[in-house]
């Protein structure tokens, strides 16, 4: 019953299915052919707003895989409607996460961010059968609030 809200929310866009994972939020993670068809969604927040609402989950995690020797080994999305407005998130550790569940075995790079000209990678690695999300970040502002 879902297919049809997945692909309306795809902007039309191929997908086989998605599966539901929860790490604090829930994503739907759904599997594209490849990192093209990845960086190609071009969301309808209305459809995506309705299958987030069906499918009782947060966001959408997009993921496809790059060609051998692309930048990175997967291209990932991540898609959610915040008050009726589209929003991508350029690099995301829970969704990654969540992504990380499905994949379990060898670790593998992540290229997210791409649409909205961010360059962000993710290094997914597996301990003792965990999935560790990392990468580098930038301090942008610090500070002490004070109560």
């Amino acid at each position: 019953a879902l297919l049809p809200l997945l692909q309306a929310a795809l902007g039309g866009g191929a997908a086989a299915s998605g599966t539901v994972v929860e790490m604090g939020i829930r994503w739907l993670c759904v599997p594209l052919a490849s990192a093209a068809a990845c960086l190609a969604v071009r969301a309808d927040i209305a459809a995506l707003t309705a299958l987030l609402a069906a499918a009782r989950a947060d966001g959408l995690a997009l993921y496809g895989p790059h060609d051998a020797g692309g930048p990175a080994d997967y291209e990932v999305r991540a898609l959610l409607s915040e008050h009726g407005a589209l929003v991508e998130d350029p690099v995301t550790g829970s969704a990654n996460a969540c992504i990380a569940h499905l994949l379990a075995g060898a670790g593998y790079r992540v290229r997210q961010g791409t649409c909205l000209q961010r360059d962000g990678r993710v290094a997914v690695s597996f301990r003792a059968g965990h999935a560790w999300i990392g990468g580098a970040c930038l301090t942008v502002i610090a500070g002490t609030i004070l109560a």
